[in-house]
């Protein structure tokens, strides 16, 4: 088993649920710090290695606050535990007296608390007459028993296939266009153009390299409402997708930032992303029905999506296994049930929950909350992750406000492919640091087998 700092090859069923909590909990030595604007600085040391509490043992932490005040504090620490399921499931106050640029040190004993196997964040608020000071650490209890709950309709496969049934009787007419105005002296530029799903016609670039040979394809999918352009990497075909009602492809469907992602969210088979998965299944069957002529290795073909993209790389790789590996960047979209469930706990809820609530709310359309969440049991990656055969790059940020930690661990868990890599950004909120990016192209060399 490989451990690169926060890189993790995952190469065990057996060990996978192990290192996945090591990944989505902060590392003892690199836990969180406030930025020095704050009154005090917070520290939190679990009293277990790794921050894994079992049922027969105590829950407790090193607490350490250090001033940045010149003035002598006084106040109150607040402390809540919570998580998605439950709530707030303890809760606790303090009061200190902390001099002028000192600190201030105190166990956490917390007992055994009787909490349920799961993922748990503490919440520290402190309050002194110098301002306020917040801070979190999440810990995991009873890693073994950590039931995930799985929402996969019962004619989730059929569904699927249905779906591509529908979509192989309608012509592609794929048209590809070359673009002088785009072309470099070292790569060709062309328009891809194609019907899909419901007759809308779909766009995108093709890259390829302006020299003999065959090469790799790297297909890349959009973030949310994000427009596609033509990406250049040497010696690397790479092919972006603008998916309906985005960038070029926004002839029929023009849904604005807002309403995107809950377009016919009452209605499965109307729902945008099923015209959407099968946007990228299309885009891929013409790599393997047209490569070989335009310079491409159809045997070396890597799926990369950055938030929404992410979840469509996913997905489209479910329903068209032959391709190579797929790089996930920041999911978004993922464990909608519970990313919706922690945005009710945790108030003001941040976008992109917040857009769901207010629809389900009757803010935007008029639909119950169960029966939009029984559409997006369709269409959930979370739900595609058991079926996924193809090595995985997966890199996300653990103080993400858009997709909660326990989004990350019940996709990983799901997946059974021995090769994961996983990074986690830990001081990255909706972004990854260089250590994902330096990381991309040794792996892509890796699968691809590019010396």
């Amino acid at each position: 088993m490989r451990i690169k700092s926060t890189i993790l090859n995952i190469i065990s069923p057996k060990l996978s649920r192990w290192i996945l909590i090591l990944c989505l909990l902060l590392s003892i030595n690199n836990l969180f710090s406030q930025p020095i604007s704050a009154p005090n600085n917070i520290f939190v040391r679990p009293f277990k290695k790794n921050a894994i509490f079992y049922s027969k043992s105590s829950v407790g932490f090193l607490l350490k606050l250090t001033s940045n005040s010149s003035e002598r504090q006084r106040g109150t620490i607040a402390i809540e535990i919570k998580n998605a399921v439950n709530g707030v499931v303890f809760h606790d106050n303090i009061s200190i007296y902390i001099n002028s640029k000192s600190s201030y040190r105190k166990d956490l004993n917390y007992g055994k608390l009787g909490l349920l196997s799961g993922i748990y964040t503490m919440y520290v608020n402190v309050t002194t007459n110098a301002g306020t000071s917040v801070n979190h650490f999440s810990f995991i209890v009873d890693p073994d028993n950590a039931a995930i709950k799985s929402f996969r309709p019962a004619d989730f496969g059929t569904f699927w296939e249905e779906t591509k049934k529908e979509l192989s009787a309608i012509n592609p007419n794929f048209q590809l266009k070359k673009r002088s105005d785009l072309s470099t002296s070292h790569a060709d530029v062309y328009t891809l153009e194609f019907q899909s799903l419901d007759n809308i016609t779909v766009r995108g670039y093709l890259t390829t390299p302006n020299k003999k040979g065959l090469f790799p394809v790297l297909c890349m999918f959009p973030d949310y409402v994000t427009e596609m352009k033509p990406e250049f990497i040497s010696n690397t075909a790479v092919l972006t997708l603008n998916i309906r009602g985005i960038g070029n492809s926004r002839d029929k469907i023009k849904p604005d930032f807002t309403q995107y992602m809950n377009v016919d969210a009452s209605n499965k088979k109307k729902f945008i992303y099923r015209g959407v998965y099968m946007d990228c299944y299309r885009s891929i069957d013409f790599l393997f029905k047209n490569g070989n002529g335009l310079g491409i290795d159809t045997s070396k073909i890597l799926l990369k999506g950055v938030g929404q993209g992410a979840g469509l790389c996913a997905v489209t790789v479910v329903l068209y296994p032959k391709i190579k590996g797929i790089i996930m960047e920041r999911p978004l979209f993922l464990d909608i049930r519970n990313m919706m469930a922690n945005a009710e706990l945790n108030k003001p809820a941040n976008w992109p929950a917040s857009n769901m609530l207010d629809y389900c709310n009757g803010k935007i359309s008029a639909i119950t909350k169960d029966n939009f969440l029984k559409t997006w049991d369709y269409f959930d990656p979370v739900n595609f992750a058991p079926y996924i055969g193809c090595p995985i790059l997966y890199g996300f940020a653990y103080r993400s406000t858009m997709t909660p930690s326990i989004g990350h661990l019940s996709f990983l868990g799901q997946t059974r492919v021995d090769s994961k890599d996983i990074i986690m950004c830990t001081e990255c909120e909706n972004e990854m640091d260089n250590k994902f990016y330096g990381f991309q192209g040794t792996w892509i060399n890796e699968v691809l087998n590019i010396p």
